[in-house]
């Protein structure tokens, strides 16, 4: 089993923790596109501006896990997660010939928020 911890700074927790309930599949599909992005990036984050904890188990199921104080839940990862490269970063994949970089996440984010999805 892997396992990739992410703290999350207190800037980006209203992306993964929205103010209103999160009611439909493109609520969910903005939170996990943007949870790839902030894991592609991943930033260091100190102590005293951590606001919670971003989980990514890898095994014969693939969860993303979202924690703070108050509250936590899981959502379905649909892509594959590779470890660090040389340069500390994370890769992420779907089905081994798509890679998911800022680009396509911005893609993804732009249709889901269009009108006409």
């Amino acid at each position: 089993m892997k396992k990739f911890e992410f703290d999350i700074d207190k800037a980006f927790l209203e992306k993964f923790f929205p103010k209103e309930r999160v009611k439909s599949k493109a609520q969910v599909i903005e939170i996990l596109m943007e949870a790839t992005r902030y894991m592609l990036l991943n930033p260091s984050v100190s102590k005293e501006r951590s606001a919670g904890q971003i989980i990514l188990y890898i095994d014969k199921m693939r969860r993303l896990f979202f924690f703070t104080k108050e509250k936590y839940f899981s959502i379905a990862f649909p892509f594959l997660a590779y470890d660090k490269d040389e340069e500390g970063k994370y890769r992420f994949s779907f089905q081994n010939d798509i890679d998911v970089n800022s680009q396509l996440i911005s893609k993804v984010i732009a249709i889901i928020k269009c009108d006409e999805f």
